[in-house]
């Protein structure tokens, strides 16, 4: 992860801790549920680095897993980008990250880039565009704007 400007490496477990319960017999149902407990570190740098998605644009793309998922995708992913340094990514790359059940990368890509249609329309500031070999990311703000600490009263 990126800390003032410089690359800092962590080696941390993410779960301190599970429970799993499984069924002694196939079509016997679990009782109750399994659990993760992240680690206390972990869950400090997700709210560290939280990205706040519209909820208007989850509810526009609530019938849509691909959809959902290449918008969280987008939220986190462009406004880490460099402004001035457009990231490219291939249609190999997306096909392994968005494309399981196509079989075809390019069946996946006429796919992907009617969902991202619909993505962008949820997220209008989102600044991509796509070519025969992938698509380029630019410098995008996030969804929902940051918000300002309030000042302290003296």
């Amino acid at each position: 992860m990126v800390e003032e400007g410089r690359a800092v490496q962590v080696n941390t477990q993410f779960v301190s801790a599970f429970d799993l319960w499984f069924p002694k017999q196939a079509d016997q149902r679990v009782l109750w549920p399994s659990t993760v407990r992240l680690s206390e570190e972990y869950f400090q740098t997700l709210g560290q680095h939280a990205v706040p998605l519209d909820h208007r644009a989850v509810a526009a793309l609530a019938s849509s897993s691909m959809a959902l998922d290449v918008y969280v995708w987008l939220a986190q992913r462009l406004h880490r980008v460099p402004a001035g340094k457009p990231q490219f990514v291939d249609w190999n790359s997306l096909h392994e990250q968005f494309g399981q059940g196509f079989a075809r990368i390019r069946d996946f890509r006429r796919n992907f880039l009617h969902t991202l249609h619909h993505v962008v329309t949820a997220y209008p500031s989102a600044r991509i565009s796509a070519d025969d070999g992938g698509l380029t990311l630019s410098h995008s703000p996030p969804p929902v704007a940051a918000r300002s600490s309030p000042s302290k009263l003296t």
